[in-house]
Order: C-alpha cells, then structure tokens, then sequence
C-alpha cells in the first residue's frame, strides 16, 4: 500500500470549524435584524388585529344607532298620533 505524506497545500484547504470573530460580529446584526423584522411582523399583526376589532365594534355600533334611530322614528310616529287623539278629545270635549 502506498500512502502518500499531506503535502502544504493539502493544510491550506483545511477550514477551522469554528466561526471566526468576524463571522460572529456580522451575524449578531443578522440576529438583531433579524428579532427587529420579527418583532415588526408581530406589531403589525397586533395592530391588525386591533383595526378589526374596532371594525367589528364599529359594524356593532352601526347596527345599534339604525337601531335606536328606528326607535326614535317609531316614538315621534306614537307621539304625533298621541298628539292627533289629544286635539280630538280637546274638540270633543267643547262640543
């Protein structure tokens, strides 16, 4: 068997697995860049979540005020008619 000695060019290809300093340096921004973008996504869907809400309250508001404006058109329709039988009762009476 013949084995063949590693030459000098042979330790040049070899690549340390740790990361370098450098590597470690440029991947904390990454990291940070990173927990920014996240926390952005997260705000967002927050904030969306917020505006539904207030659209759903707001769809529940709408439904309460036709709500009440209907009973207030119905009052002033009881009112006017109550006001029809007071003046017939009135010239009623005077006769």
């Amino acid at each position: 068997m013949n084995v063949q000695k590693p030459t000098a060019l042979d330790n040049k290809l070899t690549v340390p697995m740790r990361p370098t300093q450098a590597a470690v340096t440029t991947e904390r921004p990454f990291q940070q860049q990173m927990q920014q973008a996240l926390s952005s996504v997260d705000n967002f869907g927050k904030d969306v979540d917020s505006v539904l809400d207030g659209l759903h309250s707001s769809v529940n508001l709408q439904a309460e005020v036709r709500q009440a404006r209907s009973m207030y058109e119905r009052a002033m329709e009881v009112q006017q008619s109550l006001q029809k039988l007071y003046r017939h009762l009135r010239s009623a009476e005077s006769v």
